[in-house]
């Protein structure tokens, strides 16, 4: 049976308190017992949850590994690097649950589990990880969730009985089904999450660090960026004015096909920021080397943001649009490539 991806949240419904408290915070999210209002949260903790849900600069709360073409494997324990030198533990299960998007393509392969536990090192944990003491819903995942660098495999460890006879449940309209795809009779224990949004996850391990100041203390900090507006000014008004025709036509579809929602504002705002820095930059390169690495780090940070709108942002006549400024660029500066430069690290 294949799940398809439901992008649009229904609108007039009733929520509870609680409802409101994961839409704001993220549905992913496990809030912490003695949360279960806005109103527990300090001033300052609110502004930080405004920032992070307003900012789609996912370099804010990344820090990334090396890159690397890995197959996750039943128990494999990995870290997810939270703040530089701290490490959250995470455990990988198999599921027989899958999940397509619009165009057939698998978008679920495994259920993460991620835990309060922190490191100060990528090691084997030096404890149990329980059940009891997840920091997010347990997730269905995809490969990119390793094979971007965002998370590392350090062991393998055997399922514990706990784990491998886990309740666990994923809602399908009026159902539940477990870990093997069988429909449960009951609501289980624990509620996984069925949407998969590869590294949109970071945003809400960013919440729940800021709410739950039980697992990092005060060392989580969400710190704000001056905002930049959608186009700004540059002395290259050629140059400017494509960036600007990109996002204006990248807005008309979204608004004419009536998808131009909250989450397609951040992209293409976070867009807008990528493409323009990216002009900053190249102010300061100094070879033909230095303009390719500067174009891959571009290309990279594209491939996020359209896995932030589930690959639904970019498709053929926005890439051909992006491929086009970026070789428009490059002529500018006087260089001359036989080959398509970003089609090594292009996923879109």
């Amino acid at each position: 049976m294949r799940y398809y991806l439901n992008r649009n949240v229904a609108r007039g419904d009733i929520l509870s308190r609680e409802g409101f408290m994961n839409l704001w915070m993220g549905r992913h999210v496990q809030l912490p017992k003695n949360i279960d209002s806005i109103d527990k949260l300090s001033i300052n903790k609110k502004k930080s949850i405004d920032i992070i849900n307003c900012s789609l600069d996912l370099y804010d709360f990344c820090h990334f590994f090396e890159k690397t073409e890995v197959e996750p494997q039943e128990g494999d324990i990995f870290v997810v690097q939270v703040v530089l030198g701290k490490y959250i533990y995470g455990k990988v299960i198999k599921t027989d649950v899958k999940l397509f998007d619009h165009d057939n393509k698998l978008q679920s392969e495994f259920v993460i589990l991620l835990y309060r536990s922190v490191s100060n090192t990528p090691t084997k944990p030096e404890y149990p990880l329980e059940l009891s003491n997840l920091l997010l819903k347990p997730l269905l995942q995809k490969n990119y969730f390793f094979s971007s660098g965002y998370a590392k495999i350090i062991t393998n460890l055997p399922l514990t009985d706990e784990e491998r006879d886990i309740d666990l449940g994923f809602e399908f309209g009026e159902y539940y089904q477990d870990i093997k795809g069988n429909f449960l009779d009951k609501a289980p224990k624990y509620k996984g999450f069925l949407r998969v949004e590869g590294l949109a996850i970071a945003f809400d391990i960013a919440k729940i660090l800021t709410i739950d100041d039980t697992v990092l203390g005060n060392e989580y900090i969400v710190r704000v960026k001056r905002k930049l507006p959608l186009i700004k000014t540059r002395k290259d008004q050629e140059i400017n004015n494509d960036i600007e025709r990109i996002i204006q036509k990248m807005i008309s579809f979204q608004e004419e096909i009536g998808s131009y929602n909250k989450n397609f504002k951040k992209a293409i705002q976070a867009l807008s920021k990528v493409l323009y820095a990216f002009l900053d930059k190249i102010d300061n390169h100094n070879s033909e080397n230095d303009y390719v690495e500067l174009v891959s780090d571009i290309v990279e940070k594209i491939n996020l943001i359209n896995d932030f709108t589930e690959n639904h942002l970019i498709e053929t006549d926005e890439r051909e649009d992006i491929c086009s400024f970026i070789d428009s660029v490059s002529k500018n500066l006087g260089y001359k490539f036989s080959y398509d430069i970003t089609e090594e690290k292009r996923k879109w």
